[in-house]
C-alpha cells in the first residue's frame, strides 16, 4: 500500500506530470505515424486500396471500439496532464521554464513553446470535427458506395475527394495539419526532455529528429487536402 501512495505522489508531482504527459505524447505520435501510413493509399489514383484499408479497420468490429476507446483515454490523459502542468506553471512560474536549445544552451521557452498551449487547444477542436466528418460521416446510405468484387463497401475515397473540393475545407485542413507541425516539433522535444534524454551529447541530435519526424508527419498530411483539392488523381489517371 505504502508503495502505491508512494506512486502515486511521485506521478502527481510536477515531474510525474511531466512525464505522464511526454509518455502519451510519444504514444499518440505513434499512433499519427500509423494514421499516417493507412492515408498514404488516398495518393493512389485508384481508390480501391483505400477503400479496402477502410472498410477492413471498420470489418474489425468491437476490436476498433476498444483501440480507439484507448485511444481517447491515452488523449485525454495527455489532455489532462497539460492542463496541470499549465495551471502548475502559473502559479509557480509565471515567466515560463527554459529549455536546452541545440545551438546556445539554454534559453526562455520560444514562441513555439509559449503558444504549445493554444495550438493544443486548436487541434482538440479540430479532433471532434475530423471524426465527425469521416469517421461517423455519409456512408453507403448516403450514395457513397463502392465495391470490393461484388461486395459494396462504403466510398470514403470518394467523401475525401469530395470534401476537399471545398475550398474552406481545404484551408481548414491544411492550416491544422501545419499547427500539428509545430505542436509535434516541439511536443517531441520536450518529450525527450522529460524523459531525461537531453544530454548535451545528444541534444543536436534529438533536436533535429523532433523536427524531422514533425515535419514529415505535418507535410504528409496537409498534401492530402491541396493533393485532391488540385485534382492530382484525377491528372494521374
Amino acid at each position: 500500500m505504502s508503495s502505491l501512495i508512494s506512486l502515486r505522489k511521485a506521478l502527481d508531482s510536477s515531474v510525474g506530470r511531466k512525464i505522464i504527459m511526454a509518455l502519451s505524447g510519444l504514444g499518440l505520435v505513434v499512433f499519427i505515424v500509423i494514421h499516417l501510413a493507412g492515408n498514404l493509399l488516398l495518393y493512389k489514383a485508384d481508390p480501391g486500396p483505400f477503400n479496402r484499408y477502410a472498410a477492413g479497420m471498420m470489418a474489425k468490429g468491437m476490436v476498433l471500439w476498444v483501440l480507439e476507446a484507448g485511444l481517447a483515454l491515452v488523449f485525454l490523459i495527455h489532455i489532462a496532464s497539460a492542463i496541470r502542468i499549465r495551471l502548475g506553471n502559473f502559479a509557480a512560474r509565471p515567466h515560463g521554464y527554459v529549455h536546452l536549445h541545440p545551438k546556445r544552451g539554454t534559453h526562455p521557452t520560444n514562441r513555439v513553446g509559449r503558444v504549445m498551449f493554444l495550438t493544443g487547444i486548436l487541434l482538440l477542436v479540430f479532433l471532434p470535427l475530423h471524426i465527425l466528418k469521416f469517421r461517423l460521416g455519409a456512408g453507403m446510405e448516403a450514395g457513397y458506395v463502392a465495391y470490393d468484387g461484388e461486395k459494396q463497401i462504403r466510398d470514403l475515397y470518394g467523401l475525401v475527394q469530395e470534401t476537399f473540393q471545398n475550398p474552406l475545407w481545404t484551408a481548414f485542413y491544411v492550416l491544422v495539419m501545419a499547427v500539428l507541425g509545430l505542436h509535434l516539433r516541439h511536443g517531441i522535444w520536450s518529450a525527450f526532455q522529460s524523459l531525461g534524454a537531453a544530454h548535451p551529447r545528444w541534444t543536436r541530435l534529438l533536436w533535429w529528429a523532433a523536427f524531422a519526424v514533425s515535419a514529415l508527419l505535418a507535410v504528409g498530411f496537409f498534401l492530402i487536402p491541396l493533393w485532391f483539392y488540385f485534382d492530382v488523381p484525377g491528372r494521374l489517371l
